[in-house]
């Protein structure tokens, strides 16, 4: 008894009814497009970007003495999936501050991988007024892997400075020291400061 092949898919459709030709037709178009929705879907979740997602913060105290060396920490962390590439950061500094070792207002990072991070520790001194509000301002930039787009971060810590005798005695021995030799023995000799010598015996330091 002869075999009997089975039809081809062109064979198979010429015996479909129209209607079945219209909802085959139809389901081939619904699946293209579930496709390419999808498609679409993954793409932009990839090469999408939240900024919300990179942790950058100033840690360190709200208040203290005028004068008085404090320690901030500023950190940074990557938990995006993508690699920040041409990070930098800049610091802003209050009027005023004094900083340990210099101001290094521009730090040049380079990538941060991706669960990546790393922290800056600074030491300043705030100058103000009893109870005036001083501000630590930093900005985090940088260039996700998948997008030409810069982004940037920005955080800011609040300081309170506090104004006490030791206080003011540091503020008088940081700015007479700065001053030119001149002004200095003028200084000395002036009665307002002797005064303040014999009161603060900040004389005796100089």
């Amino acid at each position: 008894m002869p075999e009997l092949s089975s039809p081809s898919l062109p064979q198979a459709i010429r015996f479909f009814t129209p209607k079945q030709k219209s909802v085959l037709a139809f389901s081939g178009v619904v699946f293209l497009a579930v496709l390419a929705v999808s498609g679409a879907v993954f793409y932009f979740w990839l090469t999408s970007f939240k900024k919300s997602l990179v942790d950058f913060s100033i840690a360190g105290p709200n208040q203290i003495a005028s004068g008085e060396n404090g320690t901030y920490i500023i950190s940074y962390w990557n938990n995006t999936n993508q690699i920040l590439k041409n990070s930098a950061l800049n610091i802003r500094y209050p009027q005023g501050a004094i900083i340990d070792g210099g101001k290094n207002t521009n730090i040049d990072l380079g990538s941060i991988g991706i669960g990546g991070g790393g922290k800056q520790e600074i030491t300043i001194a705030f100058i103000g007024a009893d109870k005036s509000i001083q501000k630590l301002e930093a900005a985090l930039s940088y260039q996700p892997q998948n997008t030409s787009s810069t982004f940037e971060n920005e955080t800011a810590k609040e300081v309170a400075p506090k104004i006490s005798i030791l206080s003011v005695t540091k503020i008088i021995r940081t700015r007479f020291f700065k001053m030119s030799p001149l002004r200095q023995i003028f200084l000395r000799t002036s009665p307002l400061f002797l005064r303040i010598g014999r009161r603060q015996k900040i004389i005796a330091g100089f």
